[in-house]
Formats: structure tokens, sequence, C-alpha cells
């Protein structure tokens, strides 16, 4: 059996406007598929805070990560 337990909702770290602005970055797909990967790490618990996001911001884009 799977039981669920409900809680609160995860906090956003950091909005698609934040990527675009801190990182110079342009609208495009790219935004969403990083904002995915942090989504990712949330869950995981590899990240809890917005530091942590931004953090993981940069080590994508420095690694030239395949978005």
């Amino acid at each position: 059996n799977i039981y669920f337990q409900k809680t609160a909702p995860m906090p956003r770290l950091i909005t698609g406007d934040d990527l675009m602005k801190d990182f110079n970055l342009s609208e495009s797909p790219a935004i969403g598929k990083i904002l995915e990967r942090i989504r990712e790490a949330q869950i995981n618990g590899s990240i809890r805070t917005r530091e942590d996001a931004i953090e993981l911001v940069k080590d994508i884009l420095s690694r030239g990560v395949e978005l």
C-alpha cells in the first residue's frame, strides 16, 4: 500500500524572471529546464535555500550542461 502524507507545498526558490535578470539569460525553453532541475534538486533534498538554487544554476551554466 502507498500512503500519501499531506504536506505544505515547497516554496519556489527562484523564478524564471530571476534567472533572466540575475544570469542575463534570454527567455527560452532553457529557463524551464533549469527551473525543472532546481525543483528536482529541491524535491530530493540536495538544495533547500535560494542561495543553494543560485549555486546550482551557476554550476549548470558553468558546465555547459545540455539543457
